[in-house]
């Protein structure tokens, strides 16, 4: 018993021993650096990508700023994406592979730094316009990484502000315009720390608002002290308002979304 207990004491006196003596970067196998690398630039954010090496724990990512490396992040994959970047701006990025021994973090001996510029806001892939009932109904794409939009329509000859909208609002409905050829363009921006930047105005949209159709009183038949109406439908009316002409001004009796209305309560003789 004494004997095993002897034993026991020896291994771990071994142990804490062994624990305890440093290990050099010479006494273990180090991870090669990274290769083939992959960039993804956008206008505030670089995704980074990479092969993987074979023995490494993980990765910690440089960014170059003045003369110094500063750190970025760790990861234990061959991607990693830097954001909050500034639009139109080269940046120098640097990955060193790592491995871990004894909780200790030993890095590849050779790291490859290279430099990114960042993106300006992508132009729109499309944008229309179509008119029903004479609403506007205009439609955009969405823009990466965008804070919102501004829509325009042309009047004399400049471009007037119609709204400005945020970055989840890619339609928007215009009520109210005169007939006839209107002209539009959406544009998008995108805040930053040295103020907003704007992508190119999208391809001007014609939208042509029809005329209102008038009304075409098809009979009025009379009786003792009402008036019978009919009307022919209107192409895209959704609905009917009938006037009275009295006291020298039309006054609206009634709302409807048929073709036909009694008027009644009128007084006999009356025109």
């Amino acid at each position: 018993m004494k004997t095993t207990k002897k034993k026991l004491s020896l291994i771990l006196a071994i142990l804490m021993i062994f624990t305890c003596i440093p290990v050099s970067a010479g006494a273990i196998v180090l991870p090669k650096s990274p290769t083939n690398f992959d960039v993804y630039p956008g206008p505030d954010y670089v995704e980074l990508a990479w092969d993987e090496t074979a023995i490494a724990d993980g990765y910690r990512v440089f960014i170059r700023n003045g003369n110094k490396w500063k750190v970025l992040g760790d990861t234990q994959y061959g991607y990693f994406e830097v954001e909050d970047l500034q639009p139109v701006t080269t940046y120098k990025f640097a990955v060193r592979a790592y491995r871990m021994f004894f909780g200790k973090r030993y890095y590849s001996e050779k790291y490859t730094s290279f430099s990114v510029k960042t993106t300006t806001l992508p132009e729109f892939a499309y944008f229309d316009g179509s008119v029903k009932n004479g609403v506007v109904s205009l439609e955009w794409s969405y823009v990466d990484s965008a804070d919102g939009y501004r829509l325009y329509i042309r009047k004399n000859g400049k471009w007037e502000k119609v709204v400005t909208v945020d970055d989840d609002v890619t339609s928007y409905d215009i009520k109210g315009l005169k007939h006839g050829a209107q002209y539009f363009t959406v544009r998008a921006y995108m805040k930053t720390s040295k103020g907003i930047i704007w992508n190119k105005l999208a391809k001007t949209v014609k939208v042509v608002v029809p005329d209102p159709q008038k009304v075409v009183i098809t009979s009025a038949t009379s009786s003792e002290r009402a008036v019978k109406l009919n009307w022919g439908k209107v192409s895209g009316a959704t609905g009917y308002r009938v006037y009275i002409y009295k006291n020298s001004k039309w006054t609206a009796v009634k709302t409807t979304t048929a073709n036909t209305y009694t008027v009644t309560s009128l007084k006999a003789g009356a025109e």
